[in-house]
């Protein structure tokens, strides 16, 4: 089994920042440097110092070469690079920093091997992999290199429709926010042909298109986004388990990400990021537009820490 230096050098750390990136049970959280938001519908990739704005900068534009992106849905943060599914193009990109320093892309638009249909997640495990939501295949793909190197598609085919997130815990088990079914498909591995899923929980409580989905501290949370909410569940154990509902009341919540005693989504119908916490409070950054402090559909807001 090969593990290609192009994104194994930052896995461990990759592992910590792909979504959940604490314990939210701990006193302490992370000392957040910079905060990266996927700005979907301005096409492009924003960073800035605080929740405020300060040090304000953007890499990207319209368009389908190098330093182009069209509608970015999904991205994780590796010690060697920022890693953006370029979900209109079809493809997979690396850049190393904000001037779009060693850009590398992979894949085409299509439905076999090394090809994608609008993939909106991705997620670089502990296992060396990373793994793909191949949206408009409805499928999760696992490659080992940005070359597309031992891929591997899930085994349940017409099973997903249009997964929106995937997660992989410490133990190797997949989790699927497979939104267009409004649930939760969990894979104990990429072979596995037999898929749990958690489609109810507090005797009746639904999701309706969850599009958030991590494992931390022993929880898991979801983003349920067309509930305005998210769920914690500490235990997912029977057939109903009992979830802790955190309203967001206004906001649809895309992604889950903690950092600096908050969790962080994108809210795009808002063009805002929300971040919150279990105790009831909310704030928000950013605005309508193309500018600076602005936002137009964010997916996702990353806090980093190094």
């Amino acid at each position: 089994m090969k593990k290609i230096a192009i994104y194994l050098a930052g896995i461990v750390l990759a592992a910590v920042l792909s979504g959940c990136i604490m314990d939210t049970t701990a006193v302490d959280y992370p000392v957040v440097s910079a905060y990266y938001v996927l700005d979907t519908e301005n096409d492009r990739l924003v960073r800035m110092y605080d929740t405020e704005g300060s040090g304000w900068s953007t890499y990207g534009s319209f368009g389908t070469e190098r330093g182009n992106f069209d509608n970015p849905q999904g991205m994780t943060i590796a010690a060697n690079g920022i890693y953006i599914a370029d979900t209109g193009n079809h493809r997979i990109v690396r850049t190393v920093d904000m001037a779009g320093y060693e850009w590398m892309e992979f894949g085409e638009e299509g439905a076999g091997v090394n090809q994608f249909n609008s993939p909106e997640s991705l997620y670089l495990a502990p296992d060396g992999y990373m793994y793909i939501a191949d949206t408009g295949n409805n499928r999760i793909v696992r490659i080992s290199s940005m070359y597309g190197d031992d891929w591997l598609e899930d085994k349940t085919p017409n099973t997903l429709s249009s997964p929106g997130d995937v997660f992989v815990d410490s133990d190797g088990k997949i989790y699927i926010a497979d939104t267009g079914n409004n649930r939760i498909v969990m894979l104990e591995s990429m072979t596995d042909t037999n898929p749990d899923v958690l489609t109810t929980f507090n005797t009746t409580d639904t999701f309706s298109g969850p599009k958030g989905v991590c494992v931390d501290g022993g929880s898991l949370y979801v983003a349920d986004t067309g509930n305005n909410r998210v769920v914690r569940f500490d235990d997912i154990s029977g057939t109903n388990p009992v979830g802790v509902v955190r309203t967001l009341t206004g906001f649809n919540p895309v992604g889950l990400y903690f950092g600096d005693e908050y969790v962080f989504s994108a809210a795009p119908d808002q063009d805002k990021i929300v971040f919150y916490n279990f105790s009831g409070t909310t704030k928000t950054f950013g605005g309508s537009g193309g500018g600076t402090n602005q936002f137009s559909s964010p997916s996702r807001v990353i806090p980093w820490q190094r």
